[in-house]
């Protein structure tokens, strides 16, 4: 990189794998002057870690959507209306995905997905919320599994 580059290498960090260990082993021996923090994905999650104890609120937020991105998983009927309904209104279809605990970006993609599909799930709610009892699709099932969708609603 400093040759073909021309940046001077400060730092380089990997993931914690058998091979990786072995080049993070080599590089603090052989390179002194450079900085070789271990695990990439875990030095960013002490740094997120760090942010959510200063804003309490986003635990709240990422919380809650964590939780409705959940329960719609768990209901393949409620995300193949949404589907149906992101293609009628020539909408990209956005897949409700599960975020991991050390991979931020899956984080910002899940919550930037639920932002996304806020004006499907909004009017889908509603809609759902004007029918007869028998004729619900998002707030069906046992009397627990009915407050559980008129919360995630």
């Amino acid at each position: 990189m400093e040759e073909k580059w021309k940046v001077e290498v400060i730092g380089f960090t990997t993931d914690a794998s058998g091979k990786a260990w072995k080049a993070h082993h080599l590089l603090t021996h052989e390179y002194l002057h450079i900085v070789v923090p271990d695990c990439y994905a875990h030095q960013i999650n002490l740094i997120v870690g760090d942010y959510f104890k200063v804003d309490k609120g986003f635990l709240t937020y990422s919380h809650d959507a964590m939780e409705l991105i959940t329960w719609l998983r768990s209901k393949r009927y409620v995300l193949a209306l949404i589907c149906r309904s992101q293609i009628e209104n020539r909408q990209p279809v956005c897949t409700v995905i599960q975020a991991v605990l050390t991979r931020w970006t899956a984080h910002y993609l899940a919550f930037l997905c639920l932002l996304e599909l806020q004006p499907t799930l909004q009017f889908m709610a509603h809609g759902d919320l004007l029918k007869l009892d028998n004729e619900h699709q998002l707030v069906t099932g046992n009397k627990k599994a009915k407050e559980k969708g008129l919360n995630m609603i």
